[in-house]
């Protein structure tokens, strides 16, 4: 698991040739969008969905939309805590983080927290 800069992330998107998203509301084609409202009980089983449903990977770039238009933050300490157990004290909005497809539980446990405050995000993913 890797924290990255904006501008490394953006370098990692455009290696792979991949489109540079203007926002996370505009999912260009070819790419699956999904969303639903999860019971919090369930966060788990969703958060291993979506995580196995990218497939295999070499490595994999999640990013959280805009934390200023999250739908609730009464679990956003959770999240820092988590991003700072690992040594990453910026913000969401100055960084994010990619991982190795051996992260998977740190990437399921990732995106649970991002599931928890209703952010919303994109995983890309490398083929391995």
């Amino acid at each position: 698991m890797r924290f990255m800069t904006v501008s490394e992330c953006l370098g990692w998107i455009r290696a792979l040739n991949l489109e540079v998203l203007a926002s996370i509301d505009t999912v260009p084609a070819g790419i699956h969008s999904l969303s639903c409202d999860t019971p919090l009980q369930e966060i788990p089983w969703f958060s291993r969905f979506i995580v196995d449903s990218l497939g295999p990977f070499g490595s994999c770039l999640l990013w959280p939309g805009d934390p200023g238009v999250w739908p609730t933050s009464e679990s956003l300490h959770l999240y820092y805590k988590f991003r700072q157990s690992y040594g990453e004290l910026r913000l969401s909005h100055e960084g994010t983080v990619t991982f190795r497809s051996s992260d998977l539980p740190k990437l399921e446990e990732m995106r649970q927290h991002l599931v928890r405050i209703g952010a919303r995000g994109v995983e890309l993913v490398e083929a391995s």
